[in-house]
């Protein structure tokens, strides 16, 4: 007789078959998935899956929408609750940790790499590893892959250095060299003597 024992995977590769003796045991499936929901299906809590992995789907709606079994077996908790990831281009998107290619760009999964001075949500949806910045100190200044390569830190934003002349700033660090922020937190020339 062939025995069969099965536990779950969480690492996001398929199940796999392995024969010793005279037992198959595939790897990682529970014992006893009677009562357990496959990916996709509405769950409570991670003991409800097969894959162990309960989350929300990025985008589905309201707050109390319901969570799944994700079917890419990983999830990323975005500080308040987590959501399935590693979903596929195209997917909805808040940051590029929920998608397979980890690049997030207008809050759809993407391959495409964000040029220099394009808007961004983060550093990873970048080209040429730029980082995402505030493009000035601008209220509602967009976040854009800083063309400069350097962010500066001012309280608790992030922005791109060497913004250009006329640019709002709020330190001389913001702007272009040879340009200083003035009093009216405008990038300008800088003034000697």
């Amino acid at each position: 007789s062939i025995d069969i024992l099965t536990s779950l995977e969480v690492d996001g590769s398929q199940p796999s078959l392995i024969e010793s003796s005279e037992t198959i045991v595939q790897e990682n499936l529970p014992q006893n998935p009677t009562n357990l929901k496959y990916p996709g299906e509405n769950c409570e809590s991670n003991g409800d899956c097969l894959n162990n992995i309960c989350a929300r789907v990025f985008g589905s709606g309201v707050i109390n929408t319901p969570s799944i079994c994700c079917p890419f077996e990983t999830a990323s908790f975005d500080g308040i609750r987590p959501y399935c990831s590693n979903m596929p281009l195209g997917s909805p998107c808040n940051s590029g940790s929920i998608c397979e290619s980890s690049t997030c760009i207008d809050r759809i999964c993407a391959t495409r790499e964000v040029p220099a001075g394009e808007e961004c949500n983060i550093s990873n949806d970048c080209a040429e590893e730029l980082p995402c910045g505030l493009q000035s100190a601008e209220v509602l200044s967009p976040s854009v892959c800083c063309p400069s390569g350097e962010l500066v830190e001012y309280g608790l934003d992030l922005f791109c250095s060497g913004m250009p002349i006329g640019s709002k700033c709020k330190s001389d660090s913001m702007c272009e060299r040879g340009l200083q922020c003035n009093i009216r937190q405008r990038c300008v020339e800088r003034r000697i003597g």
